[in-house]
């Protein structure tokens, strides 16, 4: 299309699960009433001006969806989400060349989230859900909302030329994330290893013998068994590091981690 497309209040657009129809909006892509629904299946939808879209009837809808920004600058609105650690949509494409993509809620990646060589920034939350490398990014990707919180089981964590411009989680239960080269996290941003701050969740972080360098605090405890692991050659700068009560896991080994605040266990 040409223009924004509206779903209007008690409308329906549904793209077919035989067919898994593409959408592709040249303006804005809207929903515009709690009683509006896209079905949008496994279905492409590539949008180049703004999404806003509502989860109320139903939302799962876009669970196995993709969704792809091709603007120079974009924001994504889903109303009435719930459930935000489990839908959103199946891969998240943002950040296109020149581009600066907002989120300010928080919802699931289920798959990938790949950001181009521009910026998503906001005060959202993505949760990361899939398998396997379940970051796609550009030498020069700006990744600066508010956080990213790893919410799968085996996941990797790659180099970023610009460092991790947002806060870090290693959230729920069973996780394990992996560096897959030197990781910086950006000045006045943490590192938690806490599960959700849920007492029963083991999570575990793994430098895989890369530097991890944190501009701000690591903070490990809460789950039952969480473990870092780090075993790289170097040094730490932290100013304290202190054991948090109920917790039972242990940092294996902290050479090559940096740490600019402090260090809780």
């Amino acid at each position: 299309m040409t223009a924004d497309l509206t779903v209007d209040a008690n409308a329906t657009l549904d793209t077919t699960a035989a067919n898994n129809y593409g959408i592709t909006v040249n303006g804005n892509l809207v929903q515009s009433a709690t009683t509006s629904q896209v079905e949008a299946n496994s279905s492409t939808i590539t949008v180049s001006g703004d999404l806003t879209v509502d989860g109320t009837v139903d939302s799962t809808n876009y669970n196995n969806s993709d969704l792809v920004f091709a603007g120079s600058d974009s924001s994504i609105t889903y109303n009435n989400l719930s459930q935000h650690w489990n839908n959103g949509f199946n891969n998240l494409t943002v950040g296109q060349a020149g581009a600066t993509d907002t989120l300010d809620q928080y919802l699931s990646v289920l798959n990938v989230l790949t950001v181009g060589s521009g910026t998503i920034t906001g005060a959202g939350n993505i949760y990361i859900k899939g398998a396997g490398d379940v970051l796609s990014l550009d030498a020069a990707s700006n990744i600066s909302i508010a956080r990213l919180s790893f919410f799968g089981a085996t996941q990797n964590l790659p180099t970023i030329a610009n460092g991790y411009d947002c806060n870090i989680s290693i959230a729920q239960n069973g996780t394990t994330v992996t560096q897959t080269g030197h990781v910086t996290i950006n000045a006045g941003k943490f590192l938690w290893i806490n599960g959700d701050s849920f007492a029963n969740r083991a999570v575990t972080y793994n430098t895989a013998g890369y530097d991890l360098t944190v501009g701000k605090d690591i903070r490990v405890g809460y789950g039952n068994v969480v473990a870092v692991v780090a075993r790289v050659a170097g040094s730490r700068d932290s100013s304290s590091i202190a054991r948090a009560d109920g917790f039972s896991g242990s940092f294996d080994h902290l050479a090559g981690v940096f740490c600019k605040g402090f260090a809780t266990l």
